[in-house]
């Protein structure tokens, strides 16, 4: 369930993103039309490409739907689609969240800071039946994203074909219904982002005294780049200029623990650190409303000393 309670905080780290400048694109004006797909030619954002305005973020969501292009360490990407759908709805104004809205509006421009934790148990309590849950490429072909079902909890997860992304582009996600009720919308895809550095494999030794180069390429929209560095209940974000380049500083890094000190459940995730670029849009409303969250990036597996 760690995966679940990345998608939550990944969900309104964007919200809250959006709750203080009209949208998770900076309020940029969609110059292109609806199903469009444009083209990355690996710049470095002198030209961002603007893409639809998400629009005003739901006072509540039913599901929660990722679709990320992630790379481990500097290895290749691989698309995972993955959702869950909460009962009862998960207001996005009600207490705790106010917290962590403000926690992200707090963190300057190229810089770091801790955010508050917010245990998402609660959400998870009776996990929904949406039917089958499909993604329409912009190509048209159709993937399915798997339905488990553990011990009555429905959950869905899938590895699709890498060649199904396209950045920057326009994707359609179906839903067949069954508790929840059937629902169809667009969602985007933000442009890609390849990390150079720092080169692994996806493992990751991090000294707390030293600082860490993250390097990247790409072309974005113009908003920053996300860095996460997380260690069980302790999340530090950074928000960075998309120039290519960000240091993490160890006082940033001061805030973990040495990851060998750290008693953990058997199925608990370890140490990690996430570069992404990232969008959210509203897909069904009412009793379906999902909150669809595409990245792009890497993720690490890090061993804090």
């Amino acid at each position: 369930m760690n995966k679940v309670r990345n998608l939550a905080w990944l969900a309104l780290f964007l919200v809250s993103a959006c709750s203080s400048s009209g949208s998770s694109n900076g309020g940029t004006p969609n110059t292109g039309d609806a199903g469009s797909s444009q083209e990355d030619d690996g710049s470095q954002g002198e030209n961002p490409v603007s893409l639809p305005d998400p629009g005003t973020p739901p006072s509540a969501v039913t599901g929660i739907f990722s679709f990320d292009f992630m790379q481990e360490g500097t290895g290749e990407p691989k698309l995972e689609a993955s959702a869950f759908f909460l009962s009862p709805p998960q207001s996005m104004q009600a207490s705790p969240f106010p917290d962590i809205f403000s926690g992200y509006q707090n963190v300057p421009l190229d810089q770091c800071t801790a955010l508050p934790f917010v245990n998402f148990s609660g959400s998870q309590a009776n996990p929904l039946d949406a039917g089958e849950l499909t993604v329409v490429a912009p190509d048209s072909s159709r993937h399915s994203v798997t339905r488990n079902d553990f011990f009555g909890m429905i959950v869905y997860g899938a590895e699709l074909p890498a060649s199904a992304f396209k950045p920057l582009s326009e994707y359609l996600l179906l839903a067949t219904g069954a508790v929840v009720p059937s629902f169809a919308g667009s969602f985007w895809t933000p442009g890609t982002l390849k990390v150079t550095a720092p080169e692994s494999s996806g493992k990751l030794n991090v000294p707390r005294d030293q600082p860490v180069e993250v390097r990247w390429e790409g072309q974005g929209t113009g908003e920053p780049v996300l860095i996460r560095l997380v260690q069980q209940d302790t999340t530090v974000a950074c928000r960075v200029t998309d120039d290519g380049e960000f240091t993490i500083p160890p006082s940033a890094l001061g805030f973990f623990k040495p990851s060998g000190s750290i008693e953990r459940d058997p199925n608990e995730d370890g140490d990690a650190l996430y570069v992404q670029r990232l969008t959210w849009y509203v897909v069904g409303e009412g009793s379906s409303a999902t909150l669809a969250l595409a990245s792009t990036g890497a993720q690490y597996e890090v061993t804090f000393q």
